[in-house]
């Protein structure tokens, strides 16, 4: 996967499994993609076209940054978790500004 992402490289994504992977412990912890948000381009920000991308999971990760596993490729991504679903489900976020 690139650096050059959009909202639209990970919109044909949606409801897919992504994998975050630990070195230690190893350990592997499935993430859902289920939204991308587009954000509003601020004039001089860094990325054209902003977005958020909303993942659903177990509870309990701290953020940081990870690296990350999908059938498209690995890289890295700083994940915050937010208030869980009405589901139970672990919500996190990764921002793209």
């Amino acid at each position: 996967m690139s650096a050059d992402w959009t909202p639209d490289t990970f919109l044909p994504l949606i409801g897919t499994e992504f994998t975050l992977e630990f070195t230690e412990p190893a350990l592997t912890v499935p993430l859902t993609l289920a939204a991308v948000e587009e954000g509003r381009h601020s004039p001089g920000a860094p990325r054209p076209r902003p977005f958020t991308l909303m993942f659903t999971g177990p509870t309990g990760l701290p953020q940081g940054l990870y690296d990350m596993r999908h059938a498209e490729g690995m890289f890295e991504i700083f994940v915050v978790a937010i208030q869980p679903g009405a589901d139970g489900l672990g919500r996190y976020e990764a921002v793209f500004n």
